[in-house]
């Protein structure tokens, strides 16, 4: 349930992540595609707010959890450099009281896109 009252706080996730990845074979020992999935499980709670208004967790007892995937190139420059660029997405929500405005205005933050790219670096 939605509500039109406003609110304000600062949550944090405490959550373990089990990725799987997987890569080409170097293709002209130049390129490797590669993609993964993480699945995220753990508790959000708004420790800052806690501490400094005593207000205690805002977002009460709950389960967090998501999605996220992604794939990338990645293209060597050298035998111990390479640049990547990869996109991915992902889905994060949690369960807990659905007529806590706090869960309810926690409960999107972290889904979405991404996009990164850069220089990697290896010690062969």
């Amino acid at each position: 349930m939605e509500t039109e009252e406003a609110v304000s706080f600062h949550p944090v996730m405490a959550a373990g992540i089990v990725s799987f990845r997987g890569n080409s074979p170097p293709i002209y020992d130049v390129l490797i595609m590669y993609g993964g999935t993480d699945l995220l499980v753990g508790y959000t709670f708004t420790p800052y707010d806690s501490l400094i208004y005593g207000t205690g967790n805002l977002v009460g007892n709950n389960v967090t959890f998501g999605v996220i995937g992604y794939f990338g190139f990645e293209v060597m420059t050298s035998p111990k450099m390479s640049f990547f660029t990869e996109a991915g997405g992902g889905f994060k929500t949690l369960s807990g009281d659905d007529t806590n405005p706090y869960v309810i205005g926690v409960s999107w933050l972290g889904s979405g896109f991404s996009y990164r790219s850069g220089l990697r670096f290896y010690l062969k």
